[in-house]
């Protein structure tokens, strides 16, 4: 993961995934839909390829939040445009935190760190 920023006071890192980490942000992403389906998302190798394809291509951001090293959660942000929105926004598409980190305000953090990327981007 390129670009790490440590959270002050904390354990847990987040970090801007690269192609290198599409093997992560596919599992997370699988966890998020295996938990939203109901056990019946597709593999995380059938998204790996779509992962590392995105990333590479610079489509999309990935933030992954780890705790002593082991990824907890995963933010996929996308850039768009409309003219309600008088230009340039940024989407999230993919949010997950795993069960047993959900209270421990790793949400927040992705989140920040999105902002920081939009602002990037502005």
């Amino acid at each position: 993961m390129s670009g790490e920023r440590r959270v002050a006071d904390s354990r847990i890192t987040v970090a801007r995934a690269s192609a290198a980490d599409a093997g992560v942000v596919a599992r997370l992403v699988h966890a998020l839909l295996d938990e939203l389906s109901g056990g019946k998302a597709l593999a995380p190798a059938d998204l790996q390829s779509s992962a590392t394809h995105l990333l590479e291509q610079g489509q999309v951001e990935g933030l992954i939040a780890t705790l002593d090293g082991k990824p907890i959660g995963v933010l996929m942000l996308n850039p768009c445009a409309a003219i309600y929105a008088g230009g340039r926004f940024g989407e999230i598409t993919e949010l997950y935190v795993t069960p047993a980190h959900r209270s421990d305000g790793v949400a927040a953090l992705l989140l920040a760190e999105a902002k920081d990327v939009a602002k990037e981007h502005e």
